[in-house]
């Protein structure tokens, strides 16, 4: 099991949640435990989200769905997200 800590901008929390909520049966259908969603404190539009993620390979084919992208678009995401991968030592 890796981690991955995701920084991404949204145009707005709000709008974006809903969105993000909706997508919660493909990402536990892909193996993705959510396990924290923050915002800056001085920006609520600035969001980390962190997952586990049975692998590379799982996290790539997820975030290369075509799905997602809309989603992303959707929910107002701004540019690409930022993601980093972990692994527990």
């Amino acid at each position: 099991m890796l981690t991955i800590i995701m920084n991404t901008e949204v145009k707005n929390y709000a709008d974006w949640k809903p969105v993000f909520d909706g997508d919660e049966a493909d990402r536990t259908a892909a193996g993705f435990k959510l396990t924290g969603l923050y915002h800056a404190l001085d920006n609520p539009n600035k969001v980390t989200l962190i997952f586990e993620v049975p692998s590379v390979e799982a996290m790539n084919e997820f975030m290369a769905r075509p799905e997602l992208k809309e989603r992303m678009e959707r929910g107002g995401v701004i540019g690409q997200p930022h993601v980093n991968v972990l692994t527990k030592i």
